[in-house]
């Protein structure tokens, strides 16, 4: 006598799954990646210290698309024009971004950046588009 058991995988979900995640990030994820540059934008914006307000005019936050496996988003302060039009006198926006990101205290308007805020929101982009909800 002889006892036998028959297992039967079907693999055809898992098939599509991974056929997706090869596919890279959806459009989704990648619209969620620029929602939560723009928010780590604000809060660099909410930070920078006005005293012309040419830093702050000088701000800016962009998303470079290459393929579905690359997304980058870049911040950045002081452009390369050297004025920015702003109230108050002319100031080196370039220069003083530098100058305001390298102190240590309230001035450094990515310090929030730097210690974390915004990751989560990647992560969890990140996780949506794995469990197939983005």
């Amino acid at each position: 006598m002889t006892v036998r058991v028959h297992v039967v995988c079907d693999t055809s979900e898992v098939d599509h799954d991974l056929n997706r995640i090869l596919r890279g990030p959806s459009v989704g994820c990648h619209k969620a990646f620029a929602g939560a540059l723009a928010a780590q934008f604000q809060e660099t914006q909410a930070r920078v210290h006005v005293v012309t307000g040419s830093l702050k005019a000088s701000g800016d936050h962009d998303v470079v698309q290459g393929s579905p496996h690359d997304w980058e988003g870049f911040i950045r302060y002081g452009p390369a024009t050297e004025r920015v039009p702003a109230p108050g006198p002319a100031r080196d926006a370039a220069q003083y971004a530098i100058f305001e990101q390298e102190k240590s205290d309230f001035h450094n308007y990515m310090f929030e950046l730097e210690e974390g805020f915004g990751r989560e929101l990647y992560v969890d982009a990140i996780r949506s588009w794995m469990r197939g909800v983005l």
